[in-house]
């Protein structure tokens, strides 16, 4: 019944949000459906006039309380949305018959080889055009009946009318259940120690001669995340304590942000007495005179406001000009990136500073579930128990709501309930789950609450890129019409997916080493996804083949993402007539008979389909219908072929065509594609687009995937001239351009939108006119460039002499007679540098090493072999990587890059070096010098020169690094520090045989018993184990080996790391003849995987544990021992997953 309610309301709330988006729609498409009527219409458009205004009042003033309490009214919103859908798509189809109109004008003026069918197209255009004007009245007096029953509701239910909106949305307000915080932990803490030591650290504690200036730090993370307890535990901590005395201040932070009342709660804090005063000024000077002679900490808890800059201004102001001895320090939590970019804004850059809480560590989370669960002896309830763990992706608010819900229900069905149900259909622990997520959505806007529902169509785990949703949220209707038409809705839809991510409602997927924004990838976070579930209306359904159930997708559906084909899938297709968004992936190829024909019969019944994406295959032979979809905005399709492909190019509302790959490509008709005046995205493979003329009649173009510049009229770079909105753009063979007259007439400085610019010559052009790329400028505040297969001696001058200033991201791809770059060091917006392929580059900027942007994020240097030293590295700079070049050691870091270095944490992250034949040492490099300080990935493959790693001195300072690879180095004879690594959680180490090589006849050093708690350690040689620093590991989760040498597993080791190892896995164990007599004392080894064990006969006693056993090519004495009754039957049969062959 819990589970039922929950979603009760929260469907009512979706419709609410509709209501409220229709509340805007309605006035816009009625008194344009009104302009569109013939004027025998008259009396239809004066009684529609006045109850429109009646209906909107009506609109304005229904609650969610009374969408809750009646089902009629729900009715009612759903016919009132079917009326306004029916009344857009006869507006819409007025306006395509308009477009086609305009289109065969244009043709027929053209030409003069057809003018009578030509006549015949525009005579049936006028008879389109008439029924569609019925269709439009037709819907017109169906939405006055809907305006008529508006009315019968006011008269029933008494409802007052209200001649303006109720705007409290998109602010959550203080009514709201929210617990007070204080600064007493009521619970333990299990994790965050590298938080909290952060937090300490700039707290100054241990560093009293520290500067006295105010400084922020703003903790932000999900809901649920520990932000709270995180702030508890540091203000828990003696030092701190000690530190600052009774000058530590909590205060929870009102949704309703007043300074005055913040001020207020502070003297109520300090003094343990209520403040009477309610003047902002007096209240300041008040605080000011407390705290002009102490230290303090003033935690700000669980903060919202981000809307008004100003009100951040007013609190902040006063503080910063308060003088004490240490200086004022203040804490926030906040589960929006949003907050805490209010208040970055308003302090200085050396005197803010952000902790981003990501998902506890498995072992963290399995250390709360133990808290309120005991850990049970129950073999079966425990191995459930660490799958829930890995299930709840790191959320320790929902892993103790889950643990105590357990600690009273040990029956196994509740626990196997939370692997077979996700939370938010649990009964007893959903709405407590939820509550602590809904707080974020309800303070969102009711038009970026319907962007959020809209994400929940997408399979969880779904891969978002930013430009590509924001397209489908546009096309789809869900972005209201704007007066700037396309590109003001684009706007509105990235400032809408903006608040979503820095609300937290996406995390983006950390990218490493691609250098391009545009490839960024966000997720959701299960529980957000399930959130969206929940709070999304039957308007927004996935339909998964593998779980068929017609019945649980509307008739009401808009918006639908279908996981392969079948019938009940068509089904579904034919009987959801109001779509307006059709995604479907298919792996399955070719589709099952008849399964194509009916596809085609369904989607010709969708007839107000906006979007159709087509992911997977078996999308052949079906353009045809497609082209009866006249409403379509969007079109994306994995791959199609040449049947009918010229029929998409009739539908005159297309903004957005992608093709990915076309079967038959040479041969397609692409010459009517300029037809699409409305087009603003064409991607096509370059084939089938280098045969499309006159590309600049698509005057509306914004990006354009590939201009092939041919020497013959309709195919040069001058058809660029006329696309003035353009933004992106690839240009191929620019070696085609014939002279500087002819690229200036691009006109490529001049295109005030443009943001991207890729030039790409062929492998064909020997001679090249340097002063023609001299001639292609392109716009000045440019953000991303890409060069690419350039035979010029030099860079063109607009790179010389760095005209670019806004430019973010660059690649250069190719260009082999490039001896040096200039210095980029000037370019303060440049992030992401890609150099690759450049086989003859000896320098980047000038001696002084200092070549490089001074805000770098992103270096990559690829195929430069000639390319001796690297300039000095940014502090700014996040990932480097370096494959094929010819540098002998890493380089330094800038000493001049930022005026203050000293107050400019480093970014540094992820260093990964492949293939760098010169590469002796790390030397004096950024690993050994203040760089360490971020550093969590380093990656080290096929450097044959290597022959050691940082010195544990260095490695030790090294607090963040969680994984390192060493691959192929053949010379490395030492890891170095390595084992004083504290948070490494991954070593993977293979094909460096001189380190087992070189150590064999060197005395071993006692062992010493390790604390670095390992998640993977993963070799390639068993040998390693028997030498440091892998010998001193004790406390191991998961080892993986190549066994192809070994004759017995490393029992000793084994033995060693008993307590934590989980998973076993060896690979070609072709040696390997037994296992050790000790595994029944394995207690923690849950799985056992051996590939390729042909020579293992028997097993001993199992660890009693095991949950896992896979044994792959093993001897048939084994396989026939382990059947049932066999000799190692009884060994094997507590196992509960076993896989012998």
């Amino acid at each position: 019944m819990v589970e039922a309610a929950a979603i009760a309301f929260a469907k009512s709330s979706a419709i609410f949000v509709g209501k409220k988006v229709a509340e805007t729609v309605i006035s816009y498409v009625v008194n344009k459906a009104l302009d569109r009527l013939p004027l025998e219409n008259e009396d239809l458009k004066t009684k529609l006039k006045s109850k429109l205004s009646k209906t909107q009042a009506m609109l304005y003033g229904i609650t969610l309380q009374e969408i809750q309490d009646n089902q009629g009214l729900v009715e009612w919103l759903w016919q009132f949305r079917d009326a306004i859908q029916e009344a857009e798509d006869a507006l819409d189809e007025l306006d395509f018959f308009d477009l086609e109109k305009v289109c065969n004008r244009k043709a027929e003026s053209s030409s003069s080889l057809v003018p009578k069918f030509m006549r015949l197209q525009l005579s049936v255009s006028s008879n389109n055009s008439n029924s569609s004007r019925k269709n439009l009245k037709n819907a017109l007096m169906r939405l006055e009946s809907v305006f008529d029953d508006a009315a019968n509701f006011r008269v029933v239910t008494g409802h007052g009318l209200h001649t303006s909106p109720q705007r409290n949305e998109g602010r959550i307000q203080d009514t709201t259940n929210r617990n007070e915080t204080t600064r007493v932990l009521a619970t333990p803490v299990f994790g965050r120690q590298k938080e909290k030591d952060e937090i300490i650290e700039w707290l100054g504690v241990e560093a009293p001669g520290r500067d006295s200036k105010l400084s922020v730090c703003a903790i932000v993370g999900g809901g649920g995340m520990g932000k709270t307890s995180l702030a508890q535990l540091v203000c828990q901590d003696k030092k701190v304590q000690d530190h600052f005395g009774d000058m530590i201040i909590w205060v929870h932070v009102p949704k309703r942000f007043e300074p005055v009342v913040l001020v207020a709660r502070m003297l109520e804090s300090i003094n343990r007495n209520r403040v009477t005063a309610s003047s902002l000024d007096i209240l300041q000077l008040d605080l000011t005179k407390e705290l002009v002679t102490k230290r303090f900490l003033l935690v700000l808890d669980d903060a919202w406001e981000d809307g008004e800059n100003e009100l951040w201004g007013q609190f902040l102001s006063p503080l910063r000009n308060i003088i004490a001895p240490m200086g004022g320090r203040i804490l926030l939590t906040t589960r929006m990136g949003s907050v805490a970019d209010a208040v970055k804004r308003q302090m200085p850059s050396n005197e803010y500073k952000c902790v981003v809480l990501g998902g506890l560590d498995h072992r963290d989370i399995m250390q709360i579930l133990n808290h309120h669960v005991p850990p049970n002896e129950d073999l079966e309830l425990r191995s459930v128990a660490e799958w829930i763990v890995h299930n709840l992706e790191g959320c320790p608010f929902v892993a103790k709501v889950i643990g105590q819900y357990l600690r009273d229900n040990t029956d196994h069905s509740n626990w196997n309930d939370f692997l077979n149900k996700k939370v938010c259909h649990l009964d007893d622990i959903a709405p407590r789950v939820m509550e602590m997520l809904r707080l974020s959505y309800e303070d969102l806007t009711s038009e970026v609450q319907l962007c959020f529902q809209y994400c929940s169509i997408f399979p969880s785990h779904y891969k978002f890129r930013m430009e590509e949703l924001t397209e489908m949220w546009v096309s789809s209707g869900l972005i209201l019409q704007s007066t700037k038409g396309n590109s003001g809705q684009e706007k509105i839809a990235r400032e809408h997916f903006n608040i979503l991510l820095k609300k937290s409602f996406f995390s983006l997927i950390p990218r490493e080493l691609h250098p391009d924004p545009s490839t960024d990838y966000y997720v959701m976070h299960d529980l957000i996804y399930e959130l969206s579930c929940l709070v999304s209306s039957e308007e927004f359904s996935t339909f998964k083949v593998t779980k068929c159930n017609t019945a649980d997708v509307s008739e009401r559906v808009r918006h639908l993402y279908i996981e392969g084909i079948n019938s009940e899938a068509i089904n579904v297709i034919s009987k959801s007539k109001y779509l307006r968004t059709l995604i479907i992936a298919n792996e399955e190829w070719p589709l099952k008979a008849g399964l194509a024909d009916n596809l085609k019969k369904a989607m010709k019944g969708i007839t107000s389909l906006r979007l159709l994406k087509f992911d997977g295959h078996g999308w052949f032979d079906i353009n045809d219908a497609i082209a009866e979809l006249k409403h379509l905005r969007y079109i994306c399709m994995s791959a199609t072929n040449k049947s009918n492909l010229n029929k998409l190019f009739k539908l005159f509302h297309l903004e957005v065509l992608k093709l990915l790959k076309i079967e038959g490509e040479e041969q397609a008709s692409v010459s009517d594609l300029c037809n699409l005046a409305n087009l603003q995205k064409l991607y096509l493979p370059k084939p089938a687009l280098s045969r499309v003329p006159h590309i600049g009649r698509l005057t509306n173009l914004r990006e354009l995937n590939g201009l092939s510049v041919k020497k013959e009229e309709g195919h040069k770079i001058s058809e660029l001239k006329d696309l003035k909105n353009l933004r992106k753009v690839f240009v191929f063979d620019v070696e085609n351009v014939s002279n500087c007259s002819e690229a200036s007439l691009a006109e490529l400085s001049n295109k005030n939108d443009m943001e991207l610019l890729s030039l790409e010559w062929s492998n064909q052009h020997n001679r090249i006119n340097e002063r023609i790329l001299d001639t292609v400028v392109p716009y000045k505040r440019i953000r991303h460039l890409r060069i690419s297969g350039y035979k010029g001696v030099l860079p063109p001058l607009w790179i010389r002499r760095k005209v670019l200033t806004k430019l973010v991201r660059l690649k250069i791809v190719g260009c082999p007679k490039w001896d040096d770059l200039p210095s980029f060091a000037s370019l303060s917006s440049l992030k992401h540098v890609l150099l690759e392929d450049l086989p003859n580059l000896k320098c980047i900027g000038g001696p002084d090493g200092d070549g490089l942007p001074p805000f770098l994020v992103t270096l990559v240097v690829k195929e430069c072999l000639e390319l001796l030293n690297l300039p000095h590295l940014p502090y700014s700079l996040k990932h480097l990587g370096i494959n094929k070049v010819g540098i002998s050691c890493l380089p330094t870091s800038s000493q001049m890059a930022l005026q203050n270095v000293s107050t400019v944490d480093p970014q540094l992250c992820s260093l990964h070096v492949d293939s760098c034949p010169n590469l002796l040492s790390f030397g004096s490099c950024i690993v050994e010098e203040q760089h360490y300080k971020a550093l969590t990935s380093l990656k080290v493959i096929g450097c044959s020169m290597l022959e050691k790693l940082p010195s544990e001195e260095h490695f030790r300072r090294i607090s963040t690094m969680e994984s390192i690879e060493i691959l192929q180095c053949q010379s490395l004879s030492t890891l170095g520090g390595l084992g004083a690594l504290a948070s490494l959680k991954i070593l993977k180490i293979q094909q460096c045989t001189h380190l087992t090589a070189t150590s064999s006849g060197i005395p071993v050093a006692p062992a010493m018993r390790s604390s670095l708690v390992l998640d993977t350690l993963e070799i390639d040689d068993h040998l390693l184990l028997l030498q440091n620093p892998f010998r001193n590991f004790c406390l191991t989760r998961r080892l993986v080996s190549n066994g192809s040498e070994m004759l017995e597993l490393p029992q000793e080791w084994l033995l060693q790391n008993s307590s934590q190892l989980e998973h076993i896995e060896i690979n070609n164990a072709n040696l390997l003849r037994s296992l050790p007599s000790t595994m029944d004392t394995l207690h923690s080894l849950r799985s056992l995987v051996l590939c390729n064990a042909p020579l293992l006969e028997t097993l001993p006693a199992m660890p009693p544990n095991l949950w896992a056993l896979q044994i792959s090519g093993c001897c048939t004495r084994l396989k026939v021992g382990c059947k049932t009754n066999g000799s190692e039957w009884e060994k094997i049969l507590p196992i509960h997953k076993v896989d012998i062959n």
